[in-house]
Order: C-alpha cells, then sequence, then structure tokens
C-alpha cells in the first residue's frame, strides 16, 4: 500500500524517509534534519494526491490535520522566518504526487 490510510482501525500505508541530496545545495541541506544529524523527514502520500510531513512537528500556527491516530502537517512546515521582528512560519510549499503511465 503506498498511500497512507488513516481510517478508523485501518490506519496502514507507507511513512516515507525523506533527505535533501547533497547536491540540492547548501540552503536545502542546512534545514533539513537528515543533515543536521537528526532522524530524516517523515512523509506519507495521500490518496487525494497531497504530500504530508509526520515529522518533524510543524511551528506553532502552521495548519496540521487529524487523520486516524496521526497528526500530519505541511511539508517543510517547521521552518520558520523572520518578518519586520517576528518569527512566522515559512510560506507554504505545496508537495503533489500522481501516478504516471507510459
Amino acid at each position: 500500500e503506498i498511500c497512507f490510510d488513516g481510517s478508523p482501525n485501518k490506519e496502514q500505508g507507507i511513512i516515507w524517509s525523506f533527505r535533501f541530496k547533497e547536491s540540492a545545495g547548501r540552503d536545502w541541506t542546512s534545514w533539513d534534519p537528515w543533515w543536521n544529524r537528526r532522524e530524516a523527514r517523515k512523509l506519507v502520500f495521500l490518496r487525494d494526491g497531497t504530500i504530508m510531513q509526520v515529522y518533524p512537528k510543524g511551528v506553532e500556527g502552521s495548519q496540521t490535520y487529524q487523520i486516524g491516530n496521526t497528526t500530519l502537517y505541511e511539508v517543510f512546515s517547521e521552518r520558520t522566518l523572520q518578518q519586520d521582528g517576528n518569527y512566522v512560519p515559512a510560506p507554504r510549499i505545496e508537495l503533489k504526487w500522481r501516478f504516471v503511465k507510459r
């Protein structure tokens, strides 16, 4: 089962580990948990084509979703940016997936 299904009594599906390759560049790898000696980012693929994050948790103020017993966060929502002297959640980066036929 590629897609994560968090319906009651059926929470299953693959939780994928994700990390940037070094070739992505320092800007991306500098805030990637894996490159900072922490557990790799954990992502799930939902049937509607959405990709959501299980780990790390999003910062306060970021959007969360509850599927079964699992809390999901928007991808890369653990980042903050400084804006007008305050730290705010980084702009949303939407990731989608789809099957491709050849």
